[in-house]
C-alpha cells in the first residue's frame, strides 16, 4: 500500500465480467414474445441486475432478493490468478454447451469482415 494510506481500509474490487447464471442467460426461442429475465437487449441489463451488483458490493443479504452466488468474484493480488483460471474454464464450458451459437456468431463475424 502506498505510504500515507496504511490507515485506510482497502478498496474492495469485484469482477462482474465473468460467466454467470446472469451473463449466460438463454435466449427466448426465435419468434417468441417472452422477455429475458436479466437483459433488455444485447447490451442493457435490467434493474434487478444492478440491484444484485449493489447488494454484492455492499454485502446486502436479502432473502427477498438473493444475489446469485456466481455473480462477481473478489479480486485481490492473492486471487487474481485463480479468478482468471476459473474464467478460462467457464469460457471453455460455455463454448461447449453453446457450440451452435458460437459457430453462428463466428459465421456472422466472418461474413461482416469479408464485406469490408
Amino acid at each position: 500500500m502506498p505510504l500515507g494510506h496504511r490507515d485506510l481500509r482497502p478498496i474492495r474490487l469485484i469482477d462482474f465480467s465473468g460467466y454467470s447464471s446472469i451473463t449466460t442467460e438463454s435466449l427466448p426461442l426465435l419468434g417468441s414474445r417472452d422477455e429475458m429475465r436479466f437483459y433488455w437487449d444485447s447490451s442493457h441489463f435490467k434493474e434487478i441486475v444492478g440491484d444484485y451488483v449493489l447488494d454484492r458490493l455492499f454485502d446486502v443479504d436479502s432473502k427477498a432478493r438473493p444475489v446469485p452466488s456466481d455473480l462477481g468474484m473478489d479480486l485481490t493480488s492473492d486471487t487474481v490468478e485463480a479468478v482468471l483460471a476459473a474464467q478460462h474454464r467457464e469460457q471453455s464450458a460455455y463454448r461447449g454447451r453453446s457450440a451452435a451459437d458460437v459457430h453462428k456468431l463466428r459465421s456472422l463475424v466472418q461474413a461482416a469482415v469479408e464485406k469490408t
